[in-house]
């Protein structure tokens, strides 16, 4: 029996902006995002359009305020940065503009509203697990146990689980996104519930919550 989980799989859903009023439609497949994932505030205004490839955002992602303006423009390459990303104001000014390749930023600068440039924080930081990705793997491995029901049946697989990261790192809201049996999906809530509080998400500096998906694989 083996337990991993798979870091190029990793689906965190960022809906910066327009994360308090939205319904989301996707063509994903039911094991990796492929396709393009839409959102919509509920008085039908559009939100955001991202794409993926392989589980990974690829192309680009458009989000939009409320009053349709639009909010900020990125390129993706195989889940990193790559090429332009620029953010604006409400009003259409231009707010933020930088250059990324494969992932890192080659430029940037930032404004105010009035065109006056001024210093720049990180545009969007993922919530991250103390330590980082190998001490969370570190983690799962010594915690997660592989039910013996599910074992002795031949259960094996992905369990998908999403959670909120709040701005003061405590996880909440656990959810089974795709599971296998009720005993495994139970075994990946348990140990979410147990993890100790993340780094929480920044957008523009500022600490926000943001929803993490993680695949917990089981495999004999």
């Amino acid at each position: 029996m083996a337990l991993s989980c798979c870091t190029r799989c990793r689906l965190i859903l960022q809906l910066i902006g327009c994360f308090k009023r939205v319904i989301i439609r996707s063509v994903f497949q039911p094991r990796k995002a492929q396709g393009q994932l839409l959102s919509w505030y509920v008085n039908g205004k559009r939100c955001s359009v991202k794409n993926y490839e392989d589980g990974l955002q690829h192309g680009l992602e458009l989000e939009w305020y409320e009053n349709d303006s639009l909010r900020h423009l990125i390129n993706y390459k195989e889940g990193e940065y790559d090429g332009e990303l620029k953010v604006y104001h409400n009003s259409g000014a231009l707010k933020r503009e930088e250059r990324y390749a494969d992932g890192k930023q080659i430029g940037g600068r930032c404004f105010q509203e009035n065109g006056e440039e001024v210093a720049c924080a990180p545009y969007r930081e993922m919530p991250a697990f103390p330590g980082g990705e190998e001490e969370m793997f570190r983690f799962l491995g010594s915690n997660v146990r592989y039910p013996a029901r599910s074992q002795r049946a031949g259960i094996s697989g992905e369990v998908l689980v999403s959670f909120l990261v709040g701005v003061a790192g405590g996880l909440s809201d656990i959810r089974i996104e795709k599971g296998l049996n009720e005993e495994l999906s139970q075994e990946a809530v348990r140990v979410i519930k147990k993890m100790p509080r993340w780094k929480p998400g920044t957008f523009e500096g500022e600490e926000v919550s943001m929803r993490y998906v993680l695949p917990i694989r089981f495999v004999l």
